[in-house]
Parts: structure tokens; sequence; C-alpha cells
């Protein structure tokens, strides 16, 4: 879980940084970083399970590694940032250079191709009902998201460009979960003068929609589930009956 939690925090700093165009180490940036550091070493000694196959020695876990993985936990954990620093130092701010180091220290965020494969293993793993965790999973991309949504929402000028970088993204998220969660409250919205922020609301409404729908499918399918042991119980009887009814039995016991 510490793994999923560096590359969503990493994720929603990385694209902070390059919209307001902040170029600096920070402990968020060291703290993902180390923790993909650990991932890559432990994942050298982790004991692999793929459908009946289970990869045990270091030799075979090692083999597998470097053949999947490998590179995406390598590219993830270099310290790019101190290397983009060291070879820009004489970099202005709001420069081209500036945004294309950012750009380029974007690419860390290759980590996000494991977090379906993440989020399976541990469900193999942890005794929690599949609903639940579907509803886990998708939380997670919601909150990723999410975030995505409201970096658009600023990259396309319907921020408050007047107020300070933290303040623009607060409102950003403010307008962001109004509309996908569809309680648009109106006192803020797009300028009605620019297409593109009109047309930029207009998806995000409908991924709100289908966002809602899928919640409400599995939150239902959450309630009937809550209690499994019954349910397995009454699958089970259902099976009997329907066994006794194709051998006839009830009609044999009533002529005996």
């Amino acid at each position: 879980m510490s793994v999923l939690t560096a590359i969503l925090v990493f994720f929603i700093n990385t694209f902070y940084r390059i919209v307001f165009d902040s170029f600096s180490v920070d402990a968020i940036y060291v703290g993902a970083v180390c923790v993909f550091i650990v991932d890559a070493a432990l994942n050298f000694f982790t004991t692999v399970k793929i459908g009946h196959i289970k990869y045990e020695s270091f030799a075979e876990i090692r083999g597998r590694y470097l053949k999947k993985d490998f590179y995406i936990d390598l590219f993830s954990a270099a310290p790019i940032e101190y290397v983009l620093l060291a070879a820009g130092a004489g970099i202005q701010p709001d420069s081209p250079a500036q945004t294309a180091m950012l750009a380029l220290h974007a690419l860390s965020l290759v980590k996000l191709c494991k977090v379906s494969r993440i989020f399976r293993e541990l469900g193999e793993t942890i005794p929690i009902l599949p609903s639940v965790w579907r509803l886990i999973h998708f939380a997670y991309w919601l909150a990723l998201t999410v975030h995505g949504i409201v970096i658009g929402w600023l990259l396309i000028g319907a921020g408050e460009a007047h107020r300070n970088a933290g303040d623009q993204y607060l409102r950003g998220l403010y307008w962001a979960i109004t509309t996908v969660s569809t309680i648009e409250y109106g006192d803020y919205g797009p300028d009605h003068d620019s297409n593109i922020q009109v047309f930029y609301t207009l998806l995000v409404e409908l991924f709100g929609v289908g966002m809602f729908s899928y919640v409400v499918a599995n939150v239902s399918s959450l309630i009937s589930n809550l209690d499994i042991s019954r349910s397995n119980w009454q699958r089970k009887l259902e099976e009997i009956n329907a066994y006794m009814i194709s051998q006839n039995i009830r009609r044999i016991f009533r002529s005996g």
C-alpha cells in the first residue's frame, strides 16, 4: 500500500509543480523516490504467483523481474530531479527550458503502469470482498483523475490567475468535485465566451455521469453481498434443491 500511496502523492505533486512552474527538490519528491527504490530492491526477493505458477527461488524471481517490471521501477526510482537541477542550474523561472525539464521529470510517472497489477496482487492476499476491493481500486483512480481534471482546468486558463498557486488549485479542486459529482453550485464555471472551457466542462460532466452509475452499481452489489456466508449457504441450498428436483428425489421420498 505504501507504493500506491507514493505513486498517488508523486502524481499529484508532479503535475501541480508543472502547472505552477515550481522546480525544486522537496520532501515529497525525496520520500516518493525512496519508496520506489525500496520497492525495486524488495522485488528481487518477493515471491510471485502468476496463475498456478509460483516463482520462489532468487534466480526465478530475478529473471522474471528483469524481464517484466525492472526498467519501469528503475526509471521511476532514478533521481531525475537532481540530474535536471544539476544540468539546468542557470535556467530562469518560467522559461521554456524549465517547462521542458518539468515535462521530462513527469516521465517518472511510468510507475502508473503498475497500479492495476499491484491492486490485483493485493486483492489475492488481502481478505476483502471483491465489490469492496473494486470500490477501493475505483476510488484510487478517481483521485488521480480528479487531480488531472483540476490540472486541465488550470491549463486552459479557467483558474483565477490573480490568486496564488494554492488558492487557484483549491478552487479548481472545488469546481472539479462539484462538477464530477453532478452537484454543480454555479458559483464556479466556464467562461461562456471560451469554447474550450465549455467543451471541457461538458467532458467532465459526462465523466461524472458515468462515474455515478458505476458507483451506484457497485454499492448495490456490495450491500447484497455483505453477509457473504449466508449468500454462500443460500447458493448451495439452491444447488441442492435443483439437483433433487432434477433427480426426482422429492417424488421418490413421498411415494416411499
